[in-house]
């Protein structure tokens, strides 16, 4: 006989958060004997069956992993009181509440003899009074008083009576209510096994065991933290996540990495199929594939006997060739042609696998074939000469011979064509490759099934349960199921990029450095992955145009080998919070700008002069002169880089009438675009560096012509 599974101590080691969904890798620890098969508890129930993995490590010659299957636990029932029939708490009820109406009742007949009373007619005016009958006055009392005695002990025995139902309405509504909270607890316990049968060498030894498996529920956004040195040459990049999982169990001191690729997208290789002209070969099986043993036919054989030589069994489900000539008439003479000698009738004892009815067991001698003689007469009697036989029509109320998946693929190879359609999105050599799934069809389903190996679900998985088990189980599977859909659909923070929209079709994984936690809430926890030097450029924008005020802006060099992804950065100027600044996506090696805020102690002026001219021996066109002076002057204690940028204006591509011409600057600027969707025409800047309490003067001009009949939009002497 073969030993049960040993349950083993397991933690989650190991988990790696996709776009949507986990890996999740758990490891149990194993010394002495190694055991023929063993089982991890308390798995969650969202598990992916057929994404489990499992591996052994060990110094040595050690088991390897041969059968690995997932089951769902259900706690065995504890040994307390068993549950109230219900028909015995509705009758407890009801005796208690005719207990009440009975004590109701006697009340009122004890408060009407409380109000009668004895008392002689008041006499007439001058009428001599009339003599009390002494003895109906006596009756009378007497009979208050007896009356009265015999409901008050009655009364007595209906409170007793009364106070006892009460009790047992009590003690079965909480024997109920106990077992409706065991139910409850034992729901709650219903978790994931998986069992693993270990094939090798059976010594002693120490070794681990390495469990894998993905579950859904679980998503992860990036988050930073920027801290620029004061001088502005350094600067400290951290990578932060916000993790949500809702996959049923709790991750506590995990390695934890953060991947941007698919768990769902389909990796399987294109199978690259060759086409011949010629005689048409099987198709070859698919890997793993294993035929279904030799004789399943004959599986059943014994059975099949018992019942045909005894009416007490369940019949037979019909052949499919026999249940198209069901005529409707009578059918037994030609069924006693075909019918064996009857053999001895032997009672099986109580608890037999036939219910204990009388089994007609078959000779062990071959039964003999029906004559020809035979079989002519009951067809002769059954379809006389010269009648036409009768219609052929379906067995009313047999359901049409079933058609199975394992039956499609048994004759592989050769192939035969599939009787039925598959479910959609699953052929059927997909489904007979999950093991884990598979069921033997039971002796009383159609021949077509019985004894073959199909994909069954969870209902038919835990039919060996009871229904209260059973139905608890499918309902704490659907439950985390539903929690696990939820979770992938959870509101996103301000400024936050979802990992779908910023990592592309590219795939990188993000390790934390190191343990974390992260509770299983399905709420977003903001988890430390690293943290790295960067080295940055920190520069003074100002558009004088625009605003007088400068802005620092740090440009940083991404310092990983693979890209940063969008998302919200908080950045500091050493310990003082700045802003929170939104990132976009830069790859490896590519530089991120980051405005720190305005700069106070850089000050600039901008001042323009505009001026118009005739143009043309008769004053045909116009030069409208722009000339504009800038003045940057610096209050820093160090020596800073400055960007200043400015705007020429530039022609519509429709527009010829206008001309911009004499285009002049000093010192030397240098044409400038954004790096922004929109891209910026006319754009020009400078670039110095300004020592502290130095000053700069930057000039430009520009001229444009048009002709004398026309008008800047706005005026011709206000800046274009």
């Amino acid at each position: 006989m073969t030993p049960p599974p040993v349950a083993l101590a397991s933690e989650v080691r190991e988990v790696t958060v996709y776009r949507e969904g986990a890996r999740v890798v758990r490891v149990a620890e194993l010394e002495g004997d190694w055991p023929q098969a063993v089982r991890f508890e308390g798995l969650p129930l969202s598990l992916d069956d057929e994404s489990v993995r499992v591996r052994v490590d060990a110094e040595g010659e050690a088991p390897r992993p041969a059968d690995v299957r997932a089951e769902v636990g259900v706690p065995p029932a504890s040994p307390a009181e068993a549950a109230p029939d219900p028909e015995a708490l509705r009758a407890a009820r009801r005796r208690a509440a005719e207990l009440r109406r009975a004590l109701a009742r006697v009340d009122s007949e004890l408060e009407h003899l409380r109000r009668v009373s004895l008392t002689l007619p008041a006499p007439r005016d001058g009428a001599v009074p009339a003599v009390a009958p002494s003895a109906a006055w006596r009756g009378a009392l007497a009979w208050l008083a007896a009356a009265k005695k015999e409901l008050l002990a009655e009364r007595h025995e209906l409170l007793a009576e009364c106070r006892a139902g009460d009790e047992d309405v009590a003690r079965l509504e909480l024997r109920a209510a106990a077992d409706r909270a065991q139910g409850d607890a034992r729901a709650a316990q219903v978790s994931k096994r998986v069992v693993v049968r270990l094939r090798g060498p059976r010594g002693r030894g120490r070794g681990r065991l390495r469990l894998e498996y993905h579950v859904p529920g679980a998503r992860w956004i990036p988050s930073y933290v920027v801290r620029v040195a004061r001088d502005g040459r350094s600067a400290r990049l951290a990578l932060r996540a916000h993790v949500a999982q809702a996959t049923g169990e709790a991750w506590q001191r995990v390695r934890l990495s953060l991947s941007t690729a698919d768990l769902r997208r389909e990796t399987a290789l294109p199978e690259l199929r060759s086409l011949r002209i010629g005689r048409r070969q099987p198709a070859p099986c698919r890997r793993a594939w294993r035929p279904p043993p030799e004789g399943s036919d004959d599986l059943f054989a014994g059975l099949d006997a018992a019942a045909q030589q005894s009416p007490g069994l369940r019949r037979l489900p019909p052949r499919a060739d026999e249940e198209l000539f069901d005529s409707g008439e009578d059918l037994s003479q030609l069924d006693e042609a075909y019918a064996p000698p009857p053999p001895d009738s032997v009672p099986l004892p109580e608890g037999d696998p036939f219910g204990g009815a009388p089994v007609r067991l078959a000779s062990t001698a071959p039964t003999p074939s029906p004559s020809p003689e035979a079989v002519d007469a009951a067809a002769e009697k059954l379809f006389p000469a010269g009648g036409a036989p009768p219609p052929l029509r379906k067995r009313s109320g047999a359901s049409p011979a079933a058609k199975s998946l394992s039956a499609d693929a048994q004759a592989c190879p050769p192939p035969s064509p599939p009787k039925a359609e598959a479910p959609a999105g699953v052929t059927p050599e997909a489904s007979l490759l999950r093991y884990g799934d598979l069921l033997l069809r039971p002796w009383d389903d159609v021949p077509e099934r019985r004894g073959r190996l199909e994909p069954a679900g969870w209902e038919e998985r835990l039919g060996g349960l009871e229904a209260e088990a059973r139905e608890a189980a499918l309902r704490r599977l659907g439950e985390a199921l539903d929690r696990a859909h939820r979770a992938r659909s959870i509101d996103l923070p301000p400024g936050a990029v979802a990992v779908d929209d910023s990592s592309g079709g590219g795939a990188y994984r993000y390790d934390a450095e190191g343990p974390v936690d992260v509770p299983d809430d399905g709420t977003l926890h903001s988890v430390p992955l690293f943290a790295r030097r960067a080295s940055i450029a920190l520069t003074l924008v100002v558009v004088p145009r625009e605003s007088e005020r400068a802005v620092r802006v740090a440009r940083l060099e991404n310092p990983l080998e693979i890209p940063l992804l969008a998302g919200p950065a908080d950045v500091y100027l050493e310990d003082e919070f700045l802003v929170t600044a939104r990132l976009r996506t830069v790859p490896a090696g590519g530089d991120l700008e980051l405005g720190l805020g305005v700069e106070e102690a850089l000050k600039v002026a901008r001042k323009a002069f505009v001026r118009e001219a005739s143009r043309g021996l008769l004053g045909g066109g116009r030069d409208v002169v722009h000339e504009v002076r800038i003045e940057v002057a610096s209050r820093l204690a160090v020596a800073a880089e400055v960007e200043v940028r400015e705007r020429v204006p530039v022609p519509a591509d429709e527009d010829e009438s206008i001309e911009v011409v004499d285009e002049r600057s000093d010192p030397t600027w240098e044409e400038f675009a954004q790096d922004e969707a929109v891209p910026l025409r006319g754009g020009r800047r400078w670039r110095f560096r300004l020592e502290p309490g130095a000053e700069r003067e930057l000039t430009f001009a520009y001229t444009l012509r048009l002709d004398a009949k026309d008008e800047v939009v706005g005026g011709n002497r206000r800046e274009a």
